[in-house]
């Protein structure tokens, strides 16, 4: 016999029934849920392969099923694009961060009284990794570590 899916209504075993009805004439199947309190009765059929697979059959939860991990896909998805998106303000912060500090340098580029020690801190800005340190350093903006 083939395996039967439990009843859709209460989660119970079924079981399959073989009648004679009435007038023991012919025979049929039949399906009942175990649970007295469900009372979930399937139908009938002369065929026992014809009735369990009417009753194996849920389009609606197949449907559903392909439906939801439709859904768990795109929520995946979405997930990577929010954590890119998370990745990318986290970025834009540091550019803005980067930039506040480069107008701050800059005005007191233009601030700073002495021209050839400004050249000279354009020149070591341009060459050097620690650009931003020695400017500021040498602007007055911040103290020498």
């Amino acid at each position: 016999m083939d395996k039967l899916h439990s009843c859709p209504f209460c989660g119970s075993k079924v079981n399959l029934r073989e009648d004679t009805g009435c007038d023991s004439i012919y025979k049929y199947f039949t399906i009942q849920c175990s649970n007295q309190e469900c009372f979930c009765d399937f139908g009938w059929s002369e065929e026992k392969d014809t009735i369990i697979d009417a009753w194996n059959s849920r389009p609606i939860e197949n449907a559903l099923r392909v439906e939801i991990i439709g859904k768990t896909d795109l929520l995946e998805q979405s997930k990577k694009v929010i954590e890119y998106a998370e990745g990318v303000i986290e970025y834009g912060k540091k550019v803005e961060a980067e930039n506040n500090r480069f107008r701050n340098t800059l005005k007191a580029y233009a601030d700073h009284d002495n021209w050839v020690e400004t050249n000279i801190w354009f020149d070591k800005f341009m060459l050097s990794d620690d650009g931003w340190e020695f400017a500021e350093i040498a602007l007055g903006i911040t103290e020498e570590k």
